[in-house]
């Protein structure tokens, strides 16, 4: 039995190897499932429960309103107080709520509940799933870090070099010996040999360096999500020249799409203390940003909300 030998395809390519055109799909993927993740993980993170049965997931709520648009909240005769992911079938009530609940999970557990014993805790007025914004911002973010990348690489290959297939070799050479920091020298044909439009031309294609700007772009989009999950941000390229009136409809906007998210978790949680006798309650976590990437931290002049008073300020100035 002869020698294995080391495997030119890893990642299992259909035994094609590392094809350009198959590598930077990948490397597409890949962008687009890290950028994926960390919104996920953003918009997971944002709300915090307390006091829940020590039966009910906070994470498998979340997940659920967050992919499904509405999380059920009934009791199980064995289990006790469970959250689950529902298909909502059958008539409406008056305020268009499904009144049959479906339960399936992934180990084969099937229930039915009705809106007499279950309750239906929705992500926001509309009813709907959070997931389809996370996957729009995730590729125009991954859009903006593959242009990032062209724009590197093209800073590696500035240059064409136009010669014909005799000097072939040779430019090959001096390039090599051009990465490497060695001189190199090109023999011209003193005798004509070479016709004019045989010699060697370099073609320059350099590109200017666009990183920051697109850092800049990439920035201002992950600003507008952060707005849409209720997280109070403002850009480090816009915060110098933001004035307090700007400041002030830049909260206003981001708490309009924190309250939508946090009243329909409040009025599911009321509903389901009224049903069931608990005393569930759900809070915006202002620090989960922090907790997930690090890069925010409170400070003594402003607590995590982000909403200074006008008093603060003042006093700040007077000082």
């Amino acid at each position: 039995m002869g020698r294995r030998s080391i495997s030119r395809d890893p990642l299992g390519l259909c035994g094609v190897g590392y094809d350009q055109k198959i590598m930077s799909g990948v490397n597409r993927d890949w962008t687009y499932w890290n950028y994926l993740r960390y919104l996920y993980v953003l918009a997971i993170s944002r709300f915090k429960w307390n006091n829940l049965p020590d039966t009910v997931s906070e994470r498998v709520i979340e997940q659920t309103l967050i992919m499904k648009g509405n999380c059920l909240f009934f009791e199980n005769p064995v289990i006790g107080m469970v959250a689950l992911p529902s298909a909502n079938t059958g008539k409406f009530n008056i305020y268009n709520i499904p009144r049959i609940r479906h339960v399936n999970t992934a180990n084969g557990y099937h229930t039915v509940r009705y809106e007499d014993n279950s309750v239906l805790v929705f992500n926001d007025a509309t009813y709907s799933p959070f997931v389809p914004i996370i996957e729009y911002y995730a590729q125009k973010l991954a859009r903006v870090e593959l242009a990032k990348d062209v724009n590197i690489t093209l800073q590696m290959r500035p240059k064409i070099i136009r010669t014909n297939k005799d000097n072939e070799n040779s430019m090959r050479q001096m390039i090599n010996n051009t990465q490497l920091g060695l001189p190199y020298i090109f023999y011209d044909d003193s005798d004509e040999f070479i016709s004019e439009t045989d010699k060697p031309e370099v073609l320059d294609l350099s590109t200017p360096i666009i990183t920051e700007s697109l850092d800049k772009t990439k920035m201002a989009i992950l600003g507008e999500y952060l707005s849409l999950l209720g997280y109070n941000n403002i850009s480090v390229y816009k915060a110098e020249h933001l004035t307090v009136d700007e400041g002030n409809a830049n909260n206003e906007h981001i708490m309009g799409f924190r309250n939508n998210a946090l009243r329909s978790r409040e009025i599911g949680a009321e509903q389901v203390n009224r049903m069931f006798g608990t005393n569930i309650s759900v809070e915006f976590d202002a620090n989960a940003l922090a907790k997930v990437d690090g890069t925010l931290q409170p400070s003594d002049t402003s607590d995590r909300e982000g909403y200074g008073t006008g008093e603060t300020e003042e006093k700040e100035g007077d000082e």
